[in-house]
């Protein structure tokens, strides 16, 4: 295709792209306008080239694939419906030479409802998706009472002993049980996170984070600094990420999750002084992104955890909450990064598609949360 090809189809007002016979007459992508690109989430450069099979997961794209290559070997156009990635019902047209050889197929999206091909699979792939994540939850409830137990027993035993072999067995079981109820922790993350369904709706940021503190940190230890804004955009994305983020500040910012950092008496709550603050901000990113930033004046990330936050290293040792956060913005376009401030304290960024604007009512809230 030349490029006033390219440019005529990119003004049409719903998602198009064009397929071209490779030298075997497979249907291969010779170009997707910029809508479609944006509604599936990948850029041009993965589709150039490639068939339906090669980009979109199976049975969709041995479906699509199928037909695509009918309309291209009988030259009869084609309809059909798909609920992903493009959810609307897609045409292919072709476009014959003199000699009635296909010489392109033009598909044509639209959101109307044509016979559905793959709307079975999705609501059974959907039902199993729901009982694995209720089974994940299930099992991990199920195997926190023992583990807080065996937490409970170490504690005990700590009192009783004097023996330093002794004592390094019982830390040792501690610290065991301790790493086995972060790791369920983090699966019950990734499983909230991986069903969270993409709803726009306005929202009141300081609101919000009211409710995550009651719940995370009820004893009020981290005063929070939240800008007074008004959001509309996905709250239950925009949610569990934050969670996460307030979570982790409560556990390691000011001390450590297990204590380790500290003296045998102290946790995380004594290793918090009475400046603990944790603020949170939003500035406008590249197109339609929202910029969120959260920041503490803790002891800053170590290098692991920083390269874990930005996605240079996978989790390890159950630190699987990141990826699954990072996971949910990827999936909505947005992104993760995190820093250590140069006058101390981590930086964590993330962004998602969404708007903000100012609004009284979250600026009375934004008192009550700083306690001016």
């Amino acid at each position: 295709m030349d490029a006033a090809e390219r440019q005529l189809l990119d003004h049409l007002d719903h998602p198009v792209f064009v397929l071209e016979p490779d030298a075997t007459g497979r249907p291969c992508y010779a170009h997707v306008k910029r809508l479609a690109l944006k509604m599936i989430g990948k850029p041009l450069g993965d589709f150039l080239g490639k068939t339906s099979i090669d980009i979109f997961p199976a049975p969709l794209g041995r479906a699509s694939y199928d037909l695509q290559l009918r309309v291209m070997t009988t030259g009869e156009p084609e309809h059909f419906e798909v609920f992903k990635p493009s959810r609307g019902a897609t045409s292919l047209f072709p476009l014959k030479d003199a000699g009635g050889r296909v010489l392109r197929v033009i598909g044509s999206v639209r959101p109307n409802r044509a016979p559905s091909l793959f709307r079975d699979h999705e609501a059974e792939e959907q039902a199993r998706q729901d009982d694995l994540r209720a089974f994940v939850h299930l099992a991990a409830h199920d195997l926190r009472t023992p583990l807080n137990q065996v937490a409970s027993l170490a504690a005990m035993l700590r009192d009783d002993l004097q023996d330093p072999d002794q004592l390094e067995l019982v830390d040792m079981l501690s610290d065991l049980s301790a790493n086995a109820l972060r790791l369920i922790g983090d699966v019950l993350t990734h499983a909230d996170i991986s069903g969270t369904v993409e709803e726009i709706a306005p929202f009141d940021l300081p609101d919000l984070m009211e409710r995550i503190a009651s719940t995370l940190d009820p004893m009020r230890t981290v005063r929070l600094d939240v800008a007074p804004l008004l959001m509309k955009m996905d709250q239950a994305a925009v949610a569990a990420v934050l969670r996460n983020l307030f979570d982790n500040a409560v556990k390691y910012a000011w001390g450590s999750e297990a204590g380790r950092d500290q003296g045998p008496d102290q946790g995380p709550e004594q290793g918090r002084g009475p400046d603990a603050c944790l603020s949170v901000t939003v500035s406008h990113g590249a197109t339609n992104l929202l910029v969120f930033t959260v920041a503490d004046n803790g002891r800053g990330l170590p290098p692991e955890r920083l390269k874990l936050f930005n996605g240079e290293v996978r989790a390890e040792h159950g630190r699987f909450g990141v990826m699954a956060i990072r996971s949910l913005l990827l999936s909505r376009g947005g992104w993760l990064r995190a820093e250590n401030a140069p006058d101390g304290g981590a930086r964590i960024s993330f962004a998602m598609p969404g708007a903000m604007m100012a609004s009284e009512k979250a600026g009375n809230n934004l008192g009550s949360l700083t306690g001016s």
